[in-house]
């Protein structure tokens, strides 16, 4: 069905298939859908999604990025007021 449907917008001289993959999605067993660790200043780790990567890792890294740079703007203005 994906074939037949790439078929109408792309050619291509062989149409073999060479190689496939099936990924195994590992998936937290504690109720938690991410894992986010920080094991140094400025690093932050996140892994998570079970096989929903490419569609839900914008919008988590938004969100995780958007609440380190919230917090940092909260400490500097702290930091500021001292």
């Amino acid at each position: 069905m994906i074939l037949d449907y790439l078929k109408k917008f792309a050619r291509f001289k062989d149409e073999t298939i060479v190689e496939t993959w099936n990924g195994i999605y590992p998936k937290l067993t504690n109720g938690e859908s991410e894992l986010i660790l920080q094991p140094e200043e400025g690093v932050t780790i996140i892994n998570c999604v079970g096989g929903a990567g490419m569609t839900l890792s914008f919008g988590l890294c938004e969100e995780i990025i958007g609440k380190a740079s919230t917090s940092l703007h909260l400490l500097q203005e702290r930091q500021d007021e001292l």
